[in-house]
């Protein structure tokens, strides 16, 4: 995901359109984090609890870039 150089402390998501499973994330995205650039996951998740007061809530996931190669 190559795009121009982020602000510190900022990121963007993109909706996952290569989402197979339940386990792979809902959205992906990058986000640079206190300067260091990070992977973002992103999960749409539906509480357990039936007497919640949310229908939905997000889980996410930061990750230090792996090399490509």
């Amino acid at each position: 995901m190559a795009m121009r150089e982020q602000k510190e402390n900022t990121g963007v998501l993109f909706k996952n359109d290569r989402k197979t499973s339940d386990r792979h994330p809902d959205y992906k995205g990058t986000a640079n984090v206190n300067g260091a650039e990070k992977e973002v996951a992103l999960w749409i998740k539906t509480p357990k609890n039936a007497e919640s007061k949310v229908d939905h809530f997000y889980s996410l996931k930061f990750e230090t870039p792996r090399a490509r190669g």
